[in-house]
């Protein structure tokens, strides 16, 4: 299927630093995906654990006000359309004093990009409405340099859908710091086509964080995982076919310092200077989704000036997710049983876990 882009918003800047943005979709069109592309220009204060995809609360897609067609973080909607899609999508995250930090969110509506049989069809609907809701960090960012660039992706020619696909971030989470068990119930009214987990730790490893995950429908008679968090690590480079690539990232730093690689799981970093031919760049160790920048000079001399670098992180996990559930061929009929149950036992640390849904609409939500 061709689509071609219409803008809803080009390159509007918001000069409040906290608000909501929020686009009414056009009547009577047929929507294959949104791409949401947001900037902020990085102020002098570093903080390699911040980026612009914290600064969006969430992207959201209501019917009439009150039905949810999309409601994911930025995080676990980039982990999203590497799952629906097979690609990372193509954000350009910079701690570059003066650069622009973007993200580039593409919310789906059909179960890849170009799905003819899913996507959402505003004509069924009284209303739409985009609702981004924003804090920007000022410590990070230079205030009131929030800007916005929003386009759809329609068919050039019409279609006849039969729903479209919902994806929705069930729960946020934070662990409390002491091993537990938490559990989250998941709503089963409609069929799904995959469910997965976000896990968020920058300094420590998911397998600490989480060490198992039971995954369990109507009382424990269906099981569709039970068992260590290695096992759907494992399953996970078997799906997309061992380690990949992440996103560019850019900064600036010195030998020791800690940058955040989007990557839970990193293995490889592809790291150069940057206008600063006299360096050389690598990195000594990596945990959690950040690793430890390694600065030398030529002569062999450690770099403790500040330097700028440009690269790529190569692992798995990106943004920490992890599929837990996947259904390519047929959705998985969830509201023939009664209930569904998501079982996390929790390390002693303090982590952030986001259950996500990815559901099927027939017809009319």
């Amino acid at each position: 299927m061709i689509l071609i882009p219409q803008y809803l918003v080009k390159e509007r800047s918001y000069t409040s630093d906290t608000g909501v943005i929020q686009i009414e979709l056009p009547k009577n069109e047929q929507i294959s995906a949104i791409v949401v592309e947001i900037d902020a220009t990085v102020s002098s204060t570093l903080d390699a654990t911040n980026s612009i995809l914290h600064c969006v609360t969430k992207l959201e897609v209501l019917l009439e006000g009150a039905g949810v067609a999309y409601s994911m973080t930025p995080e676990s909607n980039s982990y999203d359309y590497l799952m629906r899609s097979g690609d990372v999508p193509p954000h350009s995250l910079s701690d570059n004093h003066g650069s622009e930090d973007i993200m580039r969110c593409i919310i789906l509506f059909g179960r890849y990009p170009g799905d003819d049989k899913y996507l959402l069809d505003t004509a069924l609907y009284e209303g739409c409405t985009l609702s981004i809701p924003y804090v920007l960090d000022t410590t990070d960012f230079n205030t009131t340099t929030l800007d916005a660039t929003i386009y759809y992706l329609r068919p050039l020619k019409k279609v006849s859908p039969v729903g479209f696909i919902r994806g929705r971030t069930i729960s946020e989470y934070t662990t409390t710091g002491s091993a537990h068990i938490k559990v989250i119930n998941l709503p089963s009214g409609l069929p799904w086509q995959s469910v997965f987990t976000r896990i968020y730790d920058i300094d420590e490893y998911l397998y600490a964080n989480v060490t198992d995950i039971k995954f369990e429908i109507d009382d424990g008679r269906v099981r569709l995982f039970d068992g260590r968090i290695e096992e759907l690590i494992t399953l996970e480079r078997m799906r997309f076919g061992g380690d990949y690539r992440g996103n560019i990232l850019s900064g600036i730093g010195s030998d020791s310092d800690y940058v955040q690689s989007f990557m839970a799981l990193g293995r490889h970093f592809d790291l150069l200077p940057f206008h600063s031919t006299q360096n050389i760049v690598k990195y000594s160790s990596w945990k959690g989704h950040h690793f430890k920048l390694a600065m030398h000079l030529h002569d062999g001399t450690t770099q403790t000036a500040d330097a700028r670098y440009t690269g790529f992180a190569w692992g798995s996990a990106y943004m920490g997710g992890l599929i837990l559930a996947e259904f390519l061929d047929e959705p998985y009929p969830a509201t023939e049983h009664a209930d569904a149950r998501i079982e996390y036992v929790c390390g002693a640390n303090t982590a952030l876990i986001e259950t996500n849904l990815v559901e099927v609409v027939s017809g009319r939500l």
